[in-house]
């Protein structure tokens, strides 16, 4: 029996993801691979229509450089499609790329876009590691999920 759930939890692990944000050289357009990384955040989380969301297991790799604007916000609830939680085993990570450093930025006061956000309403098991975010940042918003990790984050 312990074998058996131990194939399990290895095929479940091959079928998980990395993918990759680059604010700077990215187009939504790409692929998210590591040679074509996507443009934005929230392009990255919700690809496509009918979404296609990240699934448990996989990592969103964010590049240094700065996220602001319209697009580079993450809004992952229930009125925005059936975002995916991740599970004990499998969660999902949005996690900084080795040695770089991503900032979250809300923008400057005065601007149409101050205020961006994360938004992850009823979503369980994500990690989020080694983020920075700004002042301007409006707010990390995470309500009615649970089993939460936000850890190197600043």
């Amino acid at each position: 029996m312990k074998r058996l759930i131990f194939i399990l939890w290895l095929a479940v692990r091959a079928l998980a993801a990395d993918y990759y944000v680059d604010p700077v050289s990215g187009s939504d357009a790409a692929a998210g691979t590591i040679g074509a990384p996507w443009r934005t955040l929230q392009n990255s989380v919700k690809k496509g229509y009918p979404a296609v969301f990240l699934q448990p297991g996989d990592t969103l790799w964010l590049r240094g450089g700065t996220y602001t604007g319209t697009d580079q916000h993450i809004d992952l609830s229930i009125r925005n499609g059936s975002p995916v939680s991740g599970t004990s085993g499998n969660p999902i990570t949005i996690k900084a790329y080795p040695g770089e450093t991503p900032m979250l930025s809300g923008g400057r006061l005065g601007d149409a876009n101050i205020g961006r956000k994360f938004m992850f309403l009823g979503l369980n098991w994500w990690v989020l590691d080694g983020l920075s975010f700004d002042d301007n940042y409006l707010h990390l918003q995470i309500k009615n999920g649970s089993n939460w990790v936000a850890q190197n984050c600043s």
